[in-house]
This record gives C-alpha cells, sequence and structure tokens, in this order.
C-alpha cells in the first residue's frame, strides 16, 4: 500500500514497503473490537499518509494521497456510464448502478443518496426513507431490498430519474449519507460526503424499428425496475447487466388480458409464436434451436443448462439462447 520504486531503476513488478508504515497499519487491524479497531485506523491515518508520502519522490508514488482528502466509509463507483432515453412521459430518464462498497469493518446503514449536478452544483434527485430502500439491494442478493450494509459488502442502488431532455448533465456527483455508527466519533468517520464525478453519456439514444407487428402489444415488464433491470451476472471478473433496458412485450387479448387456460403453458398466451423482426440491419452469426417449449416461470434455469452459444454473439441472451428463435427475420 505504502511502497515505491526508486526513481531510475527499472520496474520489475516488486514494490519496496517502508518496514516502519507496514508494521504500524498491521498493529491498526489487528486491534481488538470493531468500534476500537475502527477509531484507531482513522487516527492513525493522518501519521501514516505524512511520514509514508513524505520525502522528495513521495509524488511520484502511485499511492500519493493529497492533503484534504477525505475519509469515506463506502466506496462509490458506477457499473457504466449512466446513459439516458425518452419515456411515454416526454421526460428523459438517466438510468445506471451505483455501487457502494463498505470499507470498514462494521455494519454501515445507508441513510440518503443525492445527485447533483457535477458543474452546476445543482441537485438532481434524492433518495432517502422507504425510496432508497427501495432502490437498493446488496449485489449478490438484487431482489431483497436493504440499506445495511455488512462490512466488505457490495451494495446496488438502482438508479432511474427524470430529468427535462435539455438539461443532461456532463457529469454527476453522488452526495451520501449515512447514519452515525456505534461507538464511533462522527468527527473521526463523516456522516455525509461526496464522491468523484461521473461522466454521463450525452449522446442521443440509438433509434431502433419494430421488433414486432399488429396490434395489442403491451410492454408488461420494462425499465426502469422491472423483472430484468436486477440481473447481475459476474462474468469473467466483473459484473455485466445485459438486460438493463430489457422489455417484456406482450399481445393482449380482445379484453385486455394477457392470456386465457392454464397460465402455466405457452399456448395459453397469444404472444406464444408470434414473429420477431430484426430491429436493424445485421447478420445472423448464429442461431441455437431444437430446446422444447417450457412451462411459464419455469424455463430460466433450464435453459440456460440446456444451451449455450458462443460467447460473444449479438444474437445470444444471458441465457445462451436466441432470442429470434423459433423464426427470425427481418421486417418488410
Amino acid at each position: 500500500m505504502f511502497g515505491r520504486v526508486r526513481r531510475g531503476e527499472p520496474n520489475d513488478g516488486v514494490t519496496t514497503a517502508r518496514p516502519s508504515c507496514q508494521a504500524t497499519a498491521a498493529q491498526v487491524w489487528d486491534a481488538s473490537g470493531v468500534a476500537r479497531s475502527l477509531v484507531t485506523v482513522l487516527s492513525v491515518v493522518t501519521v501514516l499518509l505524512t511520514s509514508c508520502s513524505s520525502g522528495s519522490d513521495s509524488l511520484r508514488s502511485p499511492t500519493a494521497v493529497h492533503p484534504g482528502g477525505q475519509l469515506t466509509p463506502l466506496l462509490d463507483t458506477t457499473l457504466s456510464v449512466p446513459r439516458w432515453f425518452t419515456a411515454t412521459d416526454g421526460s428523459a430518464h438517466l438510468v445506471y448502478e451505483l455501487l457502494l462498497t463498505n470499507a470498514v469493518p462494521a455494519t454501515v446503514t445507508l441513510n440518503a443518496v443525492e445527485v447533483r449536478n457535477a458543474d452546476a452544483g445543482a441537485p438532481l434527485a434524492r433518495l432517502s426513507g422507504d425510496s432508497l430502500r427501495a432502490a437498493t439491494s446488496l449485489a449478490a442478493s438484487p431482489d431483497a431490498p436493504t440499506v445495511q450494509l455488512p462490512p466488505s459488502s457490495v451494495a446496488v442502488v438502482w438508479m432511474e430519474m427524470a430529468i427535462q431532455p435539455n438539461r443532461i448533465p456532463q457529469a454527476i456527483t453522488h452526495r451520501i449519507t449515512i447514519d452515525p455508527l456505534p461507538d464511533v466519533s462522527t468527527a473521526a468517520v463523516p456522516l455525509t460526503y461526496t464522491g468523484t464525478a461521473v461522466e454521463v453519456d450525452r449522446r442521443p439514444p440509438i433509434v431502433v424499428g419494430h421488433p414486432l407487428a399488429g396490434a395489442r402489444w403491451a410492454a408488461l415488464g420494462s425499465c426502469c425496475d422491472g423483472p430484468h433491470r436486477r440481473a447481475l451476472y459476474p462474468i469473467d471478473g466483473r459484473w455485466y447487466l445485459a438486460q438493463r433496458f430489457a422489455i417484456d412485450f406482450n399481445q393482449l387479448e380482445a379484453d385486455n388480458r394477457p392470456g386465457t387456460g392454464d397460465p402455466a403453458l405457452p399456448t395459453s398466451f397469444p404472444t406464444f409464436g408470434q414473429p420477431v423482426y430484426a430491429v436493424a440491419d445485421g447478420t445472423v452469426v448464429v442461431a441455437v434451436g431444437g430446446n422444447p417449449d417450457l412451462k411459464v416461470g419455469s424455463g430460466a434455469r433450464n435453459l440456460h443448462r440446456r444451451t449455450r452459444a458462443p460467447t460473444g454473439s449479438p444474437w445470444t441472451s444471458a441465457t445462451g439462447a436466441s432470442p429470434c428463435m423459433p423464426t427470425c427475420r427481418r421486417a418488410a
């Protein structure tokens, strides 16, 4: 953590640490008691930063800390660049995921998250109370709302806010507030702090064609907190969210119901068997077929075990099946 490479010598990947700094850090984290160890860490940090980064070459060290830096119990980052689209309400909806990692040896309770324009400082949205809890979960338990982060855990705030299309910011910041930690001075741990600025993708969304034809189609599951939004997958050492903007299109019957009969059978729904059209020009590189029709609500796990398309195929979904099967043709 506090190592450096001497100037003028090749970096062979070996970093030399100062023994005094390394020993002090180990002693701090071995202190007994959560509250005691946390306070000890916070009180010693200033000494460590001063003693370990002093010297003429401290600014060249990749671990140098600038004066005035603040301790942040929750480390904030975003899963991807925030992107927007225009919804049927006429507003631009900014959608992204705020990841919060608990970096202290105690459970942290998230109290509020405020999104601000990084340049103007104007508030754009604020989550607290029930709205914050409904929008927050642990990364590995997306269906269980919570604002409590155990030590070393990662939480996700599933962000979605409406903005006027002509007021999309170039960058945003997050002002994070936590509840006081038991037996820890508020002078040692800031309860409210602002994270680093996050750039926003201001480019207009790509407009594609209609994937379906005919009347009485309804989006019964769509952005931004439907059944697909929280489908995180850990792949190749990082999180992926392929279904952020996924939509479940359902064709309704004359009485505006999505189907009649046995709800477990696909044939009970008029959507079943309808052709799906390509939304843009392209080349089909792989198609998977031969899978049996699954009962409604039972398919995702079985389908994933039965099929696996080549990695990187633009025509495969998160389950590994082609979204165009059983028919795939370009719209006339």
